[in-house]
C-alpha cells in the first residue's frame, strides 16, 4: 500500500473512534430541556397506492404567540403498525412559522396509521435507544374506513406505551420563517 492511503486511512480511523465523532448522527436527538408551546396545521394528506408506497402530509408549525426559546425544537413522529415507528431530526422553529412537506416511503398501506408533529422528545425509560414524545397534533388514517387525512387525538390510547427510534431526516422544511 502506498504511504498516503494508509494515512488517509489512519486519519479516517482515528475520525470513527474520537468521542463525538461515531455517533454524531444521534446527537440529532439530544434534545435542549426546552419545550415551548407550539401549534400545528396539518393537511394535505396522501398515501400512495404504488409500490413502493408513500405516505406524505403538509403542514405548518410555529410557537404559539410569546412562546420563544432559541434552543427550543420541532419535528415529525410517524407511527407504522408493523417494526419500529420512527422519529425525525429536530428543526428549529421559524420566527413567524414554517411551511413543510412530509414524505416517507412505507412498506404496505397499511403501515402507518398516523404521524404527529412533536415538540420534545425524552429517551425511553423501558426501551432504550427509543424515545417517547411530546405529541402536539396527529394526522393518520381513519380507523373505521381507511381514509387518510383524518385528525388523530393527541392523546388516542394507541399511542400509548409506542416508543419511537430515531430515523434520520427524510424530510424537509419549505422555508424558515414564511408564513
Amino acid at each position: 500500500m502506498s504511504r498516503r492511503f494508509c494515512s488517509v486511512l489512519a486519519v479516517l480511523v482515528v475520525l470513527l473512534v474520537t468521542p463525538g465523532r461515531a455517533h454524531a448522527g444521534l446527537m440529532e436527538y439530544v434534545w435542549p430541556p426546552v419545550s415551548i408551546c407550539t401549534q400545528a396545521q396539518l393537511g394535505g394528506a396522501y398515501m400512495g397506492n404504488a409500490s413502493p408506497y408513500t405516505f406524505e402530509f403538509t403542514g405548518v408549525v410555529s410557537a404559539c404567540p410569546g412562546a420563544d426559546d432559541p434552543q427550543a425544537r420541532w419535528t415529525v413522529a410517524q407511527y407504522r403498525n408493523g417494526g419500529s415507528s420512527w422519529l425525525a431530526a429536530r428543526k428549529p422553529y421559524g420566527e413567524a412559522g414554517v411551511r413543510f412537506l412530509f414524505k416517507r416511503y412505507t412498506y404496505s398501506l397499511a403501515d402507518t396509521w398516523a404521524a404527529c408533529v412533536v415538540n420534545h422528545a425524552e429517551p425511553s425509560a423501558e426501551h432504550p435507544g427509543f424515545f417517547t414524545v411530546n405529541r402536539v397534533a396527529c394526522i393518520g388514517r381513519d380507523p373505521a374506513g381507511g381514509t387518510v387525512g383524518v385528525p388523530i387525538p393527541i392523546d388516542d390510547p394507541r399511542f400509548d406505551g409506542v416508543p419511537l427510534i430515531p430515523g434520520g431526516s427524510g424530510w424537509r422544511p419549505a422555508c424558515g420563517s414564511c408564513v
